[in-house]
């Protein structure tokens, strides 16, 4: 019986510039922008966009009073 449903993986080009979402690690599901791309070694160079932390901050200035 031949195969009816077979997808074939693509080769994703990843040009410079290119925004990309981290997948695995300390940075899973962040933005970043490539920056330079190894083909050979089929490793990429990422700029990654620093996450803002809301709570530590509102933790931070929770004490201060501000004057009015």
């Amino acid at each position: 019986m031949s195969d009816v449903l077979t997808k074939k993986k693509r080769d994703r080009e990843l040009l410079n510039g290119l925004w990309v979402r981290m997948k695995k690690g300390t940075y899973k599901g962040d933005i970043s922008q490539i920056v330079n791309g190894d083909y050979i070694r089929r490793r990429v160079t990422v700029k990654l966009i620093p996450r803002v932390d809301f709570q530590a901050l509102v933790n931070m200035f929770d004490d201060i009073e501000i004057p009015q």
